[in-house]
Order: structure tokens, then sequence, then C-alpha cells
């Protein structure tokens, strides 16, 4: 509002302010709606966000299926896993693996001293931890390779504990030791014939016999027996045992006589249903948001780019993939694996536009008996050329995306027409502000004057009606007179 001097119906006694006020209002309703305009697009501009927003999500949730182990997870089932634990590789081949026990695990050679160190007559200790006295070296190795001998050196100041840690340190790939109960234990690193140990003095104080080990074996090593369709098998060690390329097991325990049990390896599709599931759910929050937001009254409502994409969006998801007949016989799009659009409600018969899994039996079906062709629907097949849903979609979605376009993507097309919309009206009301600001002004002047030249005119007639009355007082007196 112009600010000045107010005369303020000073002579004419109207209220020019309030005048003035009221004839602003009236032309300020131009800016009022220019303003609307821009609360408008504004509206608009947002809604294409969370829209660009709802895509990157749905994007991002339909690329999760873009993982190979997701259509090859296996699930591997014990049929005693106190006995044996099974596990498999993602395609590994499923199959059931009959007459399963475990005779006995493998085990590792071990030596151990017969008495405690503090019995030992020929030596005057009362702990592990106080010096032997003795000094000289002794060897470990392999039983079965010589190439593998570890030389230890005692002195005397060293302790029952300084041996076991010497041991562990300087034979660590070989053996390791531990004290039990103030005896030394010198036990193989692994289980298994091949990694059975042998150790010999080599010093004048026999260092290991001193400590009362002797060459009888504490336990002997051994390996693991198991038996597979009847056949009996053997291992080195108890774990990671290759039943295949991809199915391992781990010998746990040892059956009980004469009983014997399976293992199965299966397909898991709980992975894959669950993200089947999330795409599903992110399609439809899609789709759901662009019908609200297009409906009557909507600031979408009628938008061509809007509808375009619900429907080029619903033809790349739903479509058969181009050429995939050439790698699959049964599933071409998700239409065979039971997944519908416009599946009409159970309740009111009415088409809702929404994506669900319309016949679960026929979905299973394709995951139980079809999952190779699942996969190849969803990734595509490299070596015969097909491209799959996943790069369709992906190349859908980027058309329309601004964070996924080389370029801006048609959203982000619009955001900047919007933009430039806002600040087109911006500058329209700033132009409008200035050119009120100037008529106000005008007016201002414009009664100012009016009221000033009433002032004048009756300052006039004053003085007129002075003079008149001063003349009727002289043509009174000379008439007494």
């Amino acid at each position: 509002m112009v600010q000045g001097v107010s005369f303020d119906g000073m002579a004419t006694g109207l209220e020019t302010d309030e005048i003035i006020n009221q004839l602003m209002e009236i032309e300020r309703q131009s800016i009022v709606r220019q303003q609307q305009d821009i609360e408008e697009v504004e509206s608009e501009r947002e809604v294409w966000q969370q829209i660009n927003q709802n895509l990157v999500d749905f994007d991002n949730t339909f690329s999760a299926l873009d993982n190979e182990d997701i259509y090859q997870d296996r699930e591997a089932i014990s049929g005693d896993e106190e006995v044996m634990t099974v596990d498999a590789e993602p395609g590994a081949q499923p199959a059931t693996y009959r007459d399963m026990r475990v005779e006995h695990r493998a085990r590792a050679n071990s030596f151990m001293a017969d008495e405690a160190v503090w019995d030992v007559e020929d030596l005057d200790v009362e702990g592990t931890e106080e010096a032997l006295g003795l000094d000289g070296d002794f060897q470990l190795s392999l039983a079965e390779d010589e190439n593998t001998e570890v030389n230890i050196n005692i002195e005397e100041e060293d302790s029952l504990a300084d041996i076991r840690s010497s041991i562990n340190q300087e034979a660590g790939d070989i053996a390791g030791a531990r004290i039990v109960r103030g005896r030394l234990l010198i036990e193989a690193a692994e289980t298994g014939d091949e990694n059975a140990i042998a150790w010999e003095d080599t010093g004048d104080d026999e260092i290991l016999e001193t400590l009362t080990l002797s060459q009888d074996e504490h336990t002997e090593a051994r390996d693991a027996e198991f038996q597979i369709e009847g056949m009996t098998e053997t291992s080195a060690t108890n774990e990671n045992i290759e039943l295949t390329d991809d199915v391992t097991i781990d010998l746990v325990g040892e059956s009980a006589e004469e009983e014997t049990f399976d293992i199965e390896v299966r397909e898991d599709t709980a992975q894959f249903d669950e993200t089947i599931n999330e795409f599903v759910e992110s399609y439809n929050e899609v789709q759901t948001h662009l019908s609200e937001m297009t409906d009557e009254e909507q600031p979408l409502q009628g938008d061509v780019t809007a509808r375009r994409l619900q429907s080029s969006l619903r033809n790349a998801v739903m479509g058969a993939v181009e050429d995939i007949g050439e790698v699959n016989e049964e599933i071409f799009s998700l239409g065979e694996m039971g997944i519908e659009i416009d599946a009409a409600s159970s309740e009111t018969g009415d088409f809702d536009g929404l994506m669900s899994i319309a016949d679960e039996g026929e979905f299973n079906q394709a995951l139980d008996h079809h999952m190779d062709e699942v996969q190849n629907l969803f990734l595509g097949d490299e070596e015969a050329g097909v491209d799959g849903l996943i790069d369709r979609v992906n190349e859908q979605v980027e058309t329309y995306v601004r964070e996924r376009a080389h370029e801006s993507g048609l959203i982000g097309d619009r955001e900047d027409s919007l933009e430039n919309e806002i600040g087109r009206i911006e500058d329209s009301i700033a132009r409008e502000e200035r050119r009120m600001e100037s008529r106000e002004e005008r007016l201002r002047e414009r009664f100012t004057r009016m009221e000033t030249a009433v002032y004048e005119a009756q300052q006039q007639q004053q003085q007129v009606m002075s003079q008149i009355q001063q003349l009727g007082s002289a043509s009174f007196s000379d008439m007494m007179m």
C-alpha cells in the first residue's frame, strides 16, 4: 500500500482511504487468481514428484528380481540333523539321497603325558608356570611326511606353559598343544589318517619323555566313515564333505545301530515368492496413485502423460516377452504364472486395474515345475539374445524417471515445465504489484487534489458569504441614518 499524506474526508467528508482500499481490492483479484494458479501448479508438481518417487521404488523392487540366486535357491533337509547336516548351493540339482548313516566321525591323532608335571620324579616343580630346568630339542611332523618336520628348542628357564606356546607357534600347521590338569597334550591340527603326527626327542634331556609322553597314542587318527545309498565312503574331515559339486554334508554325530535316514535337496521358492509379492504391491501403489491423481477434480485430471504412463507400464509388465519362445515352452508372460491385471473383485465384480496373483495353483505350478522358464522370463537368455522382462520394464521406467534417464525423462520435462510456469506467474504477479502501486498512488493523488479543491472552494464560499454579510450590514446602517 502506498504511504503518504492523507486528507481522508477533510473537505468532502468522504472516507477516501476506504474507497481507495476497496478499489484496489477489486483490482487485486487478478493477483489472487494468479496466486491460486501457482498453488495449483505447485500441487501438480508435487504430484509428479511423488509419481517419480513411486516409479523409482517400483523399479528398485522389480530389480530385486534381477538375481539368479532367487530362482536357484535350494532347501536342503536332513532326516537326522543330530547326526548329519546338509547344505546346498543355489542351482544344485534337486535330489533325494537315501539310506544315509554315519558309522563314526573322523578323529585327530593325539599324545598325552602319563603324569602331571608336578608328579614327575625327575622334575622339581609345583605348577605349569615354573621353569623345568630342561635343555634340548624335539621334533614334530606328519607321520606320513618327513618333510614336514618342525624342530622345537627348549631352554632351562622354560616352563610347561612355555613348551605349549612354542608348539602352537612353531608347529601350528601340524599340531597344537594344551595342558590338561598339568599334563601336556599334543594333538594333530587336522583329523583323519593322513594327518596323524609323530614326535621324537633329539636332545640329551629327552624333553617329551621326561614329561612322560610315550609313543602310545592317546587317540588314534581315524577317517570318518559314512554310508550313502548303501555305499560306504570315508573322509579325513567331518565338515564340508562333498556329495556333489553343490551339495555338502557335515558329520555331527554317529548313527545308532542299523539306523538310516534320507537327505533331500529341493527348490526353495520362498525368497522369490516374497520378492514377487513385493513387486505386485509396488506396481499397485504406482497405478493406484496415478488413478487417484487423474480422477475428477484432481491435479492430473485428463493428463495425457499420466494416462500414457499407466498404459505403457501395464503393457511393459504384462505383455509377452519378445522372442521368449526361443528358450521357453510354457512361460511367455506373467499371465502364464497366474498373475493378472484388472482381475474382477470377488466382492463387487468390478475391475480395479490392479495386479494380483489371481491363480495360486498356476503360480505354484510355474514355480515348482518351470522355475528355469520363470528365470528366463525375468532375466532373459544372453546366449539366445533374448532380453527379459526386467530389461523391458527398466527401459520403460527410464523413459519417465528423472533419476534414471540419460536426460531428464518425461517426468523431469514435466517438472521443469511446471517450474517455468510458476516462474512466469510470479513475474506476472510482480508486474501487477508494481502496476497496482502506481495505480494506488495516482488515486491518492486525485483524491488529494479533489479534497484540496473542495476545501479551497469552501474557503472562497465562506469569504463571499462574509463579504455579503458585511455589505448587508453596511446598507442597513445607511437606511437607519
